[in-house]
């Protein structure tokens, strides 16, 4: 088991079709030892007897300072430490930037960030004194492309302060073996979006996502299992997607307008003499918008600009260097490239361009 004897606190746990209580239940099932927080009205203790194997159910406002320190207490009490916080608490709400009222901003950003600091606050003592620690914060895909399809520019902000956040605790804290990582979901189809999308409307955005379908609060899940877990411990201040796809700039299939014969013609541009790099910019086509690649080469090393070619012995790894000009047997090397022996070891060496010098010592 990835996580046997780990205890792990998931905050927003307690919505049975949630984020939470699918991660909730896949760490409990890889021997994690689980306390799941939320609002009364959510009933944590509720799904955490859904969930057995000793999880426990507490009550806690994330808002709150005083009830975030309560329910880490309450953990300690129970299970004598705490080695995982999956700051997955969060909501919604989908308005436009005019409608955005300061009770609004107050109140997004009160769960989503003001509730992730304090809940990392609340658990870093203890993960202090033992040296260890995984702290896991749920962020979004709307974070990084500015706006999602139901969150608000206010979610948005708030979700990209989480991303801030987990980066400068994760810098605070590596030095004590505690790790801050960041996970962004694309869409998941779980009761935030229930009655709020039609079929046809999941069908559409579905097409636009390389992997062809929404994500699944198992999704996320195993990824916040794999940073809780062993597996991850070199792993600090990343952001892991988990969006099938979604921000691949080029849409999958025929829908970008890359064919396999268009992928043939760009091969036939391609340099001569074992480079590889196109002779002209290559063009594809996504509906009315036009796309051209620079002259490039998949070797870093060798960018150039358009219609030269690289110079003798400086190929990529793997690529033959261009050897330049042919020319006959007997036929006197051209300015710039006159060949000397070295020091009767036969290797050639080649003057300096113009200036009648060899390179190398004229055995």
């Amino acid at each position: 088991m990835l996580l046997k004897d780990n205890v792990a606190i998931i905050t927003g746990g307690a919505g049975v079709n949630g984020l939470g209580f699918a991660t909730a239940r896949l760490m409990a099932a890889q021997g994690a030892r689980v306390a799941i927080l939320d609002l009364e009205r959510a009933d944590p203790a509720a799904a955490a007897a859904q969930i057995g194997n000793g999880a426990i159910g507490i009550v806690a406002d994330v808002t709150d300072k005083a009830s975030c320190d309560a329910a880490a207490a309450a953990v300690l009490q129970a299970f004598g430490r705490i080695d995982t916080l999956v700051n997955n608490a969060g909501i919604t709400q989908p308005v436009k930037t005019l409608e955005i009222t300061g009770a609004d901003y107050d109140r997004i950003l009160d769960v989503s960030l003001r509730g992730t600091l304090y809940m990392s606050q609340a658990v870093l003592p203890a993960m202090r004194a033992q040296q260890s620690g995984s702290i896991v914060c749920i962020s979004s895909v709307s974070a990084q492309r500015g706006g999602g399809i139901l969150g608000g520019p206010h979610y948005s902000a708030a979700k990209a302060g989480v991303l801030g956040l987990a980066r400068a605790m994760a810098r605070e804290f590596g030095p004590e073996s505690i790790r801050v990582n960041c996970i962004t979901p694309g869409l998941i189809g779980t009761d935030i979006i229930k009655g709020k999308l039609t079929e046809e409307k999941k069908a559409e955005i579905a097409e636009t996502i390389p992997l062809a379908r929404l994500g699944r609060a198992d999704d996320i899940a195993g990824a916040c299992v794999f940073l809780a877990s062993p597996l991850s411990t070199y792993c600090t201040g990343i952001t892991l997607d988990v969006n099938g796809g979604m921000l691949i700039h080029c849409p999958p299939r025929a829908a970008c307008g890359v064919t396999p014969q268009g992928a043939a013609l760009a091969v036939r541009q391609s340099r001569p003499g074992g480079a590889s790099g196109f002779r002209e910019p290559f063009t594809h086509t996504n509906g009315d918008k036009h796309h051209a690649t620079q002259d490039f080469h998949p070797h870093p090393a060798v960018h150039r600009r358009p219609g030269r070619r690289p110079a003798a012995g400086r190929a990529g790894p793997g690529h033959q260097a261009d050897p330049g000009p042919r020319r006959r047997a007997g036929q006197p090397a051209p300015r710039g490239r006159r060949q000397v022996r070295r020091g009767g070891q036969g290797q050639v060496g080649r003057s300096h361009r113009g200036s009648g010098r060899a390179v190398g010592p004229a055995g």
